[in-house]
């Protein structure tokens, strides 16, 4: 276990990366299809001393703050730089931020108690789907599913593929099943007890993200501490340590 205390003369930011407990995974759906976009708005926020990236707040000044532009986010900040960043854990919002904070220069400490991508960040199914988010965060979403191609171009993904999603039911086959298969709109494997199947959304993928943490981790060249972040110093009102 180790203590942060970083004397500096700006800021210090200290950015968490909410994991699920050891062992316990989550759905990536929630996770990894607005991660990219998270990142994105982490690259853009980055100067700001908030480390809660999808908020109503957020939302409402994002839009005001950056622009997104083609996965790009334009803003003015790269003019003002913290000394030093730290970064509390070494899942895959940590790394995905490290990565996009190395691309402005800066190059980020990660303290993780265990190893990069040790709890949900590596072991869950890593699905992503571009048109299922609603409401504020559409746009993220939209944003993620894009940018998680160009990452996989980027960082040489091995387990990165674009492919179609099914909707099945299981039960006794019906004659439908047969006659989508003839027209090719369902594969042909898809030969055991189904009642019904379609096509349900083709502009979807999937990673591996395990594959995905860790090389972004390491692309980004952050310093990686094996320790337990207990807390942090505060002077005035700002983190110092």
């Amino acid at each position: 276990r180790i203590h942060l205390r970083v004397s500096l003369a700006h800021k210090l930011f200290v950015w968490g990366d909410g994991r699920a407990p050891r062992g316990k995974r989550r759905g990536m759906h929630s996770r990894i299809v607005v991660l990219a976009a998270v990142s994105l708005l982490g690259v853009c926020q980055a100067f700001v001393p908030s480390p809660l990236l999808l908020d109503k707040k957020l939302a409402a000044s994002s839009a005001s703050s950056a622009r997104l532009r083609g996965g790009v986010c334009d803003t003015a900040m790269s003019a003002k730089k913290p000394e030093k960043v730290v970064i509390a854990g070494g899942g895959l919002q940590a790394a995905a931020i490290a990565y996009y904070m190395s691309k402005r220069g800066v190059v980020p400490t990660v303290v993780e108690r265990s190893k990069v991508a040790a709890a949900a960040s590596g072991k869950a199914g890593g699905f992503l789907a571009r048109g299922w988010g609603s409401g504020p965060t559409r746009q993220l979403h939209e944003v993620s599913f894009d940018l998680h191609e160009t990452l996989a171009e980027e960082l040489k993904l091995e387990g990165y593929r674009k492919l179609p999603t099914l909707s099945v039911s299981g039960g006794k086959r019906g004659a439908g099943v047969d006659k989508s298969i003839e027209k090719g709109e369902v594969p042909q494997w898809l030969d055991g007890q189904v009642s019904s199947a379609r096509m349900m959304d083709t502009d979807t993928a999937q990673t591996t993200p395990d594959e995905l943490t860790n090389k972004l981790m390491d692309a980004s060249g952050a310093k990686v501490v094996i320790g337990k972040v207990e807390g942090v110093e505060q002077d005035g009102g700002t983190v110092s340590g």
